[in-house]
């Protein structure tokens, strides 16, 4: 199984109403009190052969004291045992692949007394998490084949962290933490069709320092419209259509919205949950309907070592999905890499050799080549958005644009 980076979730600490202390005998090093506020958010690039990864999370909880493995697992029912402190209940599956490119929404929101938490674990359960391959067929904790789990029951995942969760008064923490899909589901010997999979979890987690409320933003109208993206009321940049703009700073906190401009005749508020620190891409397009369709796509890739990341933009109004070809200049495309996108939705980021490499479009499995651009050049750590733009009225021609994220 190819490697995929899912950033499960994001975890904001700010100021609020002191909660009870922590059970665990550990003392916080900070006094005051503060929130924590947990998100959900993208996930990384899909498997070949996978159409969903759906892990039920039941909860997450952190606590003072730092936790082994052993630990994370323990009190799972009972977690005040443990010194635990709830942070968020969803009780939901998630699949992790239809997570890609979303701005993260808002799971849970706790009062928690300020602190370094020097914990962070995640309770998902077995019995009700899956795996769905392209073929159909749903892979189970009692499927045969299916995934082989440590425990059938409930099981705390210890998160790795690099230093502790700072929670101060007044002030805002933001932790996200991957998921990382392809070391934690590996396949069982030859065939995940025969063989089924290995469930062995692999979960890091990037702190934001605490009082970061900026995030970075790149505009991109697509649509045949001139537009301006306001937060409170005023002006941040105003594009033509087919204009892409320089990285704008925002504030994380804040909607943002989308205007014609010297109009109000188009205004699309988003951008409630954008996460402090991180960068996104912000795309308006026409839809088959004439409406103009604003979408925010997260710009956080770590590229393999040495190569460039790239994903695919369906803005063309096509109702199948679109794969992209990337290879050599002159190779063949049934040797090329896909990265399927349905329409008016985003592909998953995924690893391109540096070097110059021909993009194709193509429908679902290459079935009908829609678009074939020049060799485009990669860079070692660049990533690229190629989108695909519904032809003008009257016209059989999808127009390509290539922009980096901030």
């Amino acid at each position: 199984m190819k490697t995929m980076t899912a950033a499960l979730l994001s975890i904001t600490a700010a100021g609020a109403v002191l909660l009870g202390a922590c059970s665990d005998t550990s003392e916080p090093t900070s006094v005051g009190d503060g929130r924590l506020i947990v998100r959900i958010t993208d996930a990384g690039t899909l498997i070949d052969s996978v159409k969903s990864v759906d892990v039920f999370v039941v909860r997450i909880d952190a606590r003072v004291a730092a936790a082994s493995d052993t630990e994370a697992a323990s009190n799972v029912d009972e977690p005040a045992k443990g010194g635990w402190i709830t942070l968020a209940t969803p009780n939901a599956s998630f699949n992790l692949l239809a997570l890609q490119g979303r701005v993260s929404s808002a799971l849970g929101d706790v009062a928690i007394r300020a602190a370094a938490y020097d914990a962070v674990r995640i309770i998902v359960d077995p019995s009700k998490s899956s795996v769905t391959l392209n073929s159909g067929r749903v892979l189970t904790a009692s499927s045969s084949p299916g995934i082989r789990f440590s425990s059938a029951k409930r099981t705390g995942i210890n998160i790795a962290l690099s230093r502790p969760v700072m929670v101060a008064s007044g002030e805002t923490t933001n932790l996200i933490v991957d998921f990382d899909v392809g070391a934690t589901f590996v396949q069982s010997g030859s065939s995940i069709e025969r063989n089924g999979l290995v469930f062995r979890p692999v979960i890091s987690a990037t702190i934001i320092a605490a009082g970061t409320n900026r995030a970075r933003v790149r505009f991109i109208d697509l649509s045949r419209l001139s537009l301006d993206l306001q937060q409170d009321g005023s002006s941040i940049i105003s594009l033509d259509a087919d204009q892409i703009s320089n990285c704008q700073v925002v504030n994380a906190a804040r909607p943002l919205s989308v205007s014609r401009v010297g109009s109000n005749a188009l205004s699309v508020r988003f951008g409630q949950d954008l996460t402090p620190g991180l960068s996104y891409v912000v795309v308006a397009f026409d839809t088959p309907s004439g409406a103009t369709r604003i979408v925010t796509l997260i710009s956080t890739f770590s590229t393999a070592s040495g190569q460039a990341g790239t994903r695919v933009l369906n803005a063309a109004g096509l109702t199948s999905s679109v794969d992209s070809f990337l290879t050599t200049d002159g190779a063949p495309t049934d040797t090329a890499r896909l990265a399927s996108a349905i329409r008016d939705s985003i592909s998953a980021f995924f690893d391109v050799p540096v070097g110059a490499a021909s993009i194709r479009l193509a429908t679902r499995s290459g079935a009908s080549l829609l678009l074939d651009l020049d060799a485009q050049p990669f860079r070692a750590g660049q990533r690229l958005t190629f989108a695909v733009r519904a032809p003008v009225a009257g016209g059989g021609v999808l127009s390509p644009f290539v922009f980096e994220g901030c």
